[in-house]
């Protein structure tokens, strides 16, 4: 979390990638929920940073279900 949180974290560590990975895989939902709000929200208690969240997949090299398929399953991506 400390990446896309904005502390000083520059790159996404390697535990981060792995859960993304796993996320995408089984739950690609909870990504658009997630990154679904303005520029910083709220998750589980930390603040994203929306920016960052979204560079998140090209950090870790994972792909991720394209915005139109966020939208169909209600969640809408901005």
């Amino acid at each position: 979390m400390d990446y896309i949180s904005g502390n000083e974290a520059s790159t996404p560590s390697s535990s981060c990638c792995s859960q993304l990975r796993t996320v995408v895989q089984s739950k690609p939902q909870c990504l658009c929920a997630a990154i679904g709000g303005d520029a910083s929200s709220s998750l589980g208690g930390v603040t994203i940073d929306r920016t960052r969240a979204l560079g998140l997949p090209a950090a870790c090299n994972v792909q991720t279900p394209p915005a139109p398929s966020m939208e169909f399953q209600g969640i809408g991506a901005r």
